[in-house]
C-alpha cells in the first residue's frame, strides 16, 4: 500500500463524552485555501485513534479540488512531503499519521465509487495516530479533553459548482472498517471506545460522530456590510450591538445567511474583535470607512 495521508476527526460536547466532529463551512464558488477543523473529546489519556473517512458528492459537480491534504509520514510541521494539513497535538511525539491510498475495498466494505485520491467523488483517506506507549513504558498519551480539542485542520480548494460535499466516516477496508479510538493502557486487550453495540472490542461507551458538510453558494454579505442588527443600515445601534458582542458576551448579531465573513467582521481577518469595534466607531462617529473592501473574499 502506497501511504499518502491525513486527516483526523474529532468532537464536541459540554460534559465527558467520546465524540468527533468535523466542522460544516459556507464557502464560495471556487474559494480557495478552505479550512476544516476535526474536533476530538476524549474522557481518559488518549492511546491511538483510526478513523475511515470518505469525501462524497451530495450534489454533482460540488466538490473539492486542486492539491488534496495529505502527511504521508508523520506531522506536518516538519515533514517535507505534506500539504494542507495542520496537527494541534500537545504531544509532538504522538503524531504518527498515515493516510493509505484508497484500493478496492475487501469485505465488509462495499464496492462503491472509484479507487483514487484524486478529487473524483468519492475520494477515500484513512487517519491512524498512534500514541500507545510501548509495554513497560511510563510515556504519557495527550490528556483528557472533555471540552474537545481542534486537534487537526485541513486546507483545500472548492469547484465552481453549486452544492454540497460531505466528510463521513465509511468503511475504508476490511480490516480498517469503523473508527477506533483506545486509551493509553499498555496492556492487552485494549477496547474499542468508538465500537458499535455488541462488538466485543467495544467498551461499551458512547460515542458520537458528527459528519461535516460543504456548502457551496454565491456570496451574500448583504446590500449594506457590516449591517449587524439587520436594519439595512448602519448606524450607532449597530456600534451598541458590536460592544455587546466583544466586551460583554452578549451575541445579538444577525448574521448574513450566505457570507464568508461573520457577522461584525469587518477587517476581514477572519475574528470579530475590539479593532472591528474601532472601525465601527470610525465609521459610524467619524465618517471614515476603513470596512474591507470584498467581504465576499477577504
Amino acid at each position: 500500500m502506497s501511504v499518502l495521508a491525513f486527516m483526523l476527526l474529532f468532537a464536541t460536547g459540554a460534559s465527558a463524552e467520546w465524540r468527533i466532529d468535523i466542522q460544516s463551512r459556507l464557502v464560495s464558488p471556487g474559494q480557495q485555501g478552505v479550512t476544516v477543523d476535526f474536533i476530538l473529546y476524549w474522557e481518559v489519556e488518549l492511546g491511538s485513534l483510526s478513523i475511515p473517512v470518505v469525501v462524497r458528492e451530495l450534489d454533482p459537480g460540488s466538490f473539492w479540488s486542486g492539491t488534496l491534504p495529505y502527511d504521508t509520514c508523520g506531522k506536518a510541521s516538519s515533514h517535507p512531503y505534506a500539504h494542507g494539513v495542520s496537527w494541534n497535538w500537545s504531544i509532538p511525539w504522538a503524531e504518527v499519521v498515515e493516510e493509505l491510498r484508497p484500493s478496492v475495498p475487501r469485505s465488509p466494505c462495499s464496492t462503491e465509487g472509484d479507487v483514487g485520491y484524486d478529487g473524483v467523488s468519492p475520494d477515500h483517506f484513512y487517519i491512524s495516530a498512534l500514541m500507545i506507549a510501548p509495554p513497560g513504558s511510563t510515556a504519557p498519551g495527550p490528556p483528557p479533553e472533555p471540552t474537545g480539542s481542534a486537534v487537526l485542520t485541513i486546507t483545500f480548494d472548492v469547484t465552481d459548482n453549486l452544492g454540497q460535499f460531505e466528510f463521513d466516516t465509511a468503511c475504508y477496508s476490511g480490516s480498517f472498517h469503523w473508527v477506533f479510538i483506545l486509551d493509553n493502557d499498555p496492556h492487552w486487550p485494549w477496547c474499542n471506545y468508538a465500537g458499535p453495540p455488541g462488538d466485543p472490542e467495544s467498551c461499551g461507551n458512547v460515542f458520537t460522530f458528527n459528519k461535516g458538510v460543504i456548502t457551496i453558494a454565491p456570496c451574500d454579505c448583504a446590500a449594506l456590510f457590516g449591517d449587524v442588527t439587520g436594519d439595512a443600515s448602519v448606524n450607532p445601534q449597530d456600534v451598541t450591538y458590536m460592544v455587546q458582542y466583544v466586551y460583554m458576551a452578549n451575541d445579538l448579531r444577525v448574521q448574513a445567511p450566505n457570507c464568508p465573513l461573520q457577522a461584525g467582521d469587518v477587517t476581514g481577518d477572519g475574528a470579530v474583535n475590539p479593532q472591528d469595534v474601532t472601525f465601527y466607531v470610525q465609521y459610524v462617529y467619524m465618517g471614515n470607512d476603513m470596512f474591507c473592501s470584498d467581504p465576499c473574499g477577504p
